[in-house]
């Protein structure tokens, strides 16, 4: 009895189109035993990477002696043409925890961790060297529509120094609840994290173990600005509790007396004078 490998007829379906672009014959050996894993086919000269695969295992495909594989294109782009779309970013993401998230969580993208955030006025030479440095990238790197290059933040590591609870902090606000805040496709919340809403669509977020505030952002989200209650909330705490409030990306700092605090609260554009 012949153990040989039967030919397997083998269709490609362009996954960008839908439409097949070829057909061929092909040992079953040559093939793999399974498609489950992520896979590259080279076809003609281009690398291909297989999006689906019918049927899935060799076992099935050798005995209907037919495969059909939908396949994508692999575009090879030059490095140095690749743009950043951000000028900053925090080095060091806060860790996740062992929990399992419920499913109201505050959700960022990684590269929104800590962008606008409040930072004790201590760290004022800090601040400064690194806005100086994200300055430099808006200068010289811009190459619309994106940066050629960035600055990749690494202080302050700690940017709240002062004695600020998040309990506190949550009932000068009105909260009654306070949620977890996790990144995006990650399956545990952040060690320590929080996150609550001030207003519709403005919300306040970061690390406090031990119910002190270690990390104050803001992630501003709403699509009309705060009201003057709420800026004059925030405003306080940060008077209280001698803060400043930094937007990274856009090279700005608001001291809380200062006018362009709660642009900055709002997402909008501010510039100090």
């Amino acid at each position: 009895m012949s153990t040989e490998l039967p030919l397997i007829e083998v269709t490609f379906i362009d996954d960008k189109t839908g439409e097949p672009f070829a057909k061929t014959t092909c040992a079953a050996g040559a093939l793999p035993e399974s498609f489950a894993s992520k896979t590259t086919l080279h076809i003609g000269s281009d690398d291909w990477s297989v999006i689906s695969a019918t049927p899935l295992t060799r076992e099935e495909y050798v005995r209907s002696r037919l495969l059909t594989l939908r396949v994508r294109k692999i575009e090879w782009v030059d490095p140095g043409k690749i743009l950043f779309s951000l000028p900053s970013i925090f080095n060091a993401l806060a860790p996740l925890s062992t929990l399992t998230l419920v499913g109201d969580e505050l959700i960022l993208h990684e590269d929104d961790w800590r962008q606008v955030e409040f930072v004790s006025n201590s760290f004022q030479d800090e601040i400064e060297e690194e806005i100086a440095s994200i300055r430099r990238v808006h200068q010289d790197e811009w190459a619309n529509p994106g940066w050629r290059n960035m600055h990749v933040r690494t202080r302050p590591t700690r940017p709240i120094v002062s004695r600020l609870t998040l309990s506190g902090l949550a009932k000068s606000n009105n909260v009654a609840r306070v949620r977890e805040v996790s990144y995006r496709d990650a399956e545990s919340p952040i060690a320590d994290g929080y996150s609550f809403s001030v207003c519709d669509g403005l919300f306040l977020y970061g690390t406090a173990p031990g119910d002190v505030i270690e990390v104050l952002a803001v992630a501003p989200m709403a699509k009309e600005p705060p009201s003057r209650d709420v800026v004059e909330r925030l405003a306080q705490v940060a008077q209280d509790f001698d803060l400043c409030l930094v937007n990274w990306c856009r090279c700005v700092r608001a001291q809380p007396s200062e006018q362009w605090f709660g642009a900055i609260l709002a997402g909008e554009d501010a510039e100090e004078e």
